[in-house]
């Protein structure tokens, strides 16, 4: 409810396509205020639970901190910038590091301070604070612009949004982004060819059709790569679930998105 809320509040000219594609994917994540210190990437947080990435890497959260920042400076400064956190000047559109005291946040012992009880705290009130809220969706629904209206050259050219244009499809591979983002062109491609169906063919298909590849897709991503996708049936069955209460659309074309607003 809460993200429905922020939604509907803060980013109202938004098309509703994009809102139940972001309610459906959510649900295997995590809440705006959800956090997590226990794994391997020290501090997860948010409804996509971005995290600081593993050991010396970078990590997603620094980027959604870079949008908070830029987007809602005020509350970025009450939750973040008044305890001397901000962003390394390396931090990107996708990935990146924390700041604290001026100090890179990019090695395991620097990171581990994070897993302290009064930062997962600090972190876990910020998320229910409205214009972070506005702030983690419009991060979270521009994930699309890094995967899915890029044209390829493996697909003849065309974008994985002119082949699979569903709410259902864009759910599914939004899901998978999240969680394996490597693999999503990789098990698209591979869906295409047992389907017996070409890329320029699948622009011009119907429903059936994206249905078709669709099912090839998520049996193929279940079990792909040297790390597979987890829990992909599961997260599979939760995405199918708001199809079946007809809250998202398996029609081609029904994902409408409103990007160009926010160019």
């Amino acid at each position: 409810p809460r993200l429905w809320l922020a939604c509907t509040s803060a980013m109202v000219w938004w098309l509703l396509a994009e809102i139940n594609t972001l309610l459906a994917t959510s649900q295997n994540e995590g809440n705006l205020d959800s956090i997590n210190t226990w794994d391997n990437c020290y501090l997860s947080w948010g409804m996509f639970q971005w995290t600081m990435g593993p050991l010396g890497d970078p990590g997603e959260l620094a980027a959604l901190l870079k949008v908070i920042k830029e987007k809602q400076p005020a509350a970025f400064k009450t939750f973040f910038g008044d305890f001397a956190i901000d962003i390394a000047p390396v931090t990107g559109s996708k990935t990146g590091y924390l700041l604290l005291n001026n100090v890179i946040q990019n090695t395991d012992a620097r990171k581990k301070a994070f897993r302290n009880n009064n930062w997962a705290l600090r972190f876990a009130l910020a998320g229910k604070d409205p214009a972070i809220c506005a702030a983690q969706v419009l991060h979270a629904i521009n994930r699309f612009n890094n995967f899915y209206f890029v044209a390829d050259p493996a697909f003849g050219g065309l974008s994985i949004n002119d082949m699979l244009s569903s709410e259902y499809a864009a759910s599914l591979l939004l899901d998978q982004h999240v969680n394996r983002p490597g693999h999503v062109k990789d098990v698209v491609s591979s869906a295409l060819i047992q389907a017996g169906i070409t890329p320029q063919q699948m622009a011009h298909g119907s429903d059936a059709d994206e249905l078709k590849v669709i099912n090839k897709y998520l049996a193929i991503r279940k079990d792909f790569g040297k790390s597979p996708m987890t829990n992909s049936d599961t997260r599979a069955k939760v995405i199918k679930n708001f199809l079946d209460k007809g809250l998202i659309s398996a029609k081609k074309k029904s994902f409408i998105s409103n990007r160009s607003l926010r160019q």
